[in-house]
């Protein structure tokens, strides 16, 4: 039995009265749907038709029979890169949200089941027995998100990113840390002392050249150019290659530490003890730091370090910014933490310039 409405059909059977719809478009799947009220398949109706014309997704059926499980399975297959830094890392979390909602199907997918979800996990200690921080939660948000984003945009396999819409976590302000020369020099002669030969040049590295921890322990020594005393970065956090010049100390250190290595195979400059795996080196950065009365201060703070020292050097931002490896001035900016005396020199030159 028709109904007013084009499209929708009304069907009494012995269970009772349904409302089937059917949308036939040029250019479109034909879709078809049931519903128990008149009211809820004339919502559908419009709400296919509507994306029709935006260009949203259509095909609704393949989207209830699409479960999240198969999307995170692909994201895995064919877009998560093994060589990228934090593979592992976000390896584990696509698992987890495998585990939590892999039996969903992504049409059930809801902020709020994600919000639960990811409530369930701030109450699950981790691997170690400690409470899950806020920063934690919030990277899991971000990468169901990423991955619900290229379902959307991309695959069409899902009408809209729930996760889009999810407040992030309050995070404490990162700590930025920022040395003097003479803590830096400090430091050094500390590491100088020091047993273990590798934390000297490491150092020396991360002062000079603003590298990340990632970037400076991954390095092997393909990257290092002693003629041309240059380090060559093949992939960084932005996905994209640099070269660094490697200046005095820096470059003696690592020479010299390097010698060690003769006649090796040994690729990474900073082995660890594990084969083919780069080290780790927290006992002995928590140590010197103990040794040279340091505190609160991370191997990102030498990344912040380097940035302001070169500010206080009037090197131009955008010479800092290709450095450091940032795309944008805006994060040289913020990395930049300029001391009360170098800002009051600063004008000071420029009073004695208008006097």
């Amino acid at each position: 039995m028709k109904t007013n409405e084009p499209g929708i059909e009304k069907i009494e059977g012995k269970k009772g009265t349904i409302y089937r719809v059917q949308i036939r478009k040029r250019g479109y799947k034909h879709q078809s749907r049931s519903f128990a009220t008149f009211r809820a398949a004339k919502q559908w109706k419009y709400n296919i038709i509507n994306a029709q014309a935006s260009g949203e997704i259509t095909d609704t059926a393949t989207m209830r029979r699409t479960l999240l499980g198969s999307l995170i399975d692909r994201y895995i297959d064919s877009v998560l890169d093994p060589s990228s830094s934090n593979y592992l890392t976000r390896l584990g979390q696509l698992r987890w949200w495998h585990r939590e909602l892999g039996h969903c199907a992504v049409t059930n997918v809801t902020e709020d089941l994600i919000s639960q979800s990811l409530e369930k996990l701030q109450k699950t200690p981790d691997r170690f027995g400690r409470p899950r921080k806020n920063a934690t939660v919030n990277r899991y948000r971000t990468t169901i998100g990423v991955l619900l984003e290229k379902a959307h945009k991309e695959w069409r396999l899902v009408q809209r990113n729930p996760a889009k819409n999810l407040k992030k976590k309050p995070e404490p302000k990162k700590k930025k840390n920022v040395l003097t020369v003479d803590g830096c020099q400090k430091l050094l002669r500390v590491c100088r002392e020091h047993p273990k030969r590798y934390i000297l040049p490491l150092v020396a590295i991360f002062l000079t050249t603003g590298f990340r921890k990632t970037e400076a322990i991954s390095l092997k020594r393909k990257h290092f150019s002693p003629e041309k005393a240059e380090i060559f970065l093949e992939k960084t956090k932005n996905s994209e290659s640099r070269t660094v010049p490697v200046v005095e100390p820096t470059l003696s250190y690592l020479k010299e530490y390097l010698l060690t290595f003769e006649g090796s195979n040994e690729d990474y400059i900073f082995p660890g003890r594990t084969k083919n795996k780069p080290i780790d080196f927290r006992a002995t950065w928590a140590n010197i730091l103990e040794q040279a009365n340091i505190e609160d201060f991370t191997t990102h703070c030498t990344r912040y370090t380097t940035v302001s020292l070169l500010g206080e050097l009037k090197i131009p931002l955008h010479i800092v910014a290709q450095i450091v490896g940032h795309k944008t001035l805006a994060m040289t900016m913020h990395y930049t933490n300029l001391s009360d005396e170098f800002i009051r020199s600063s004008l000071n030159d420029l009073g004695e310039k208008l006097s």
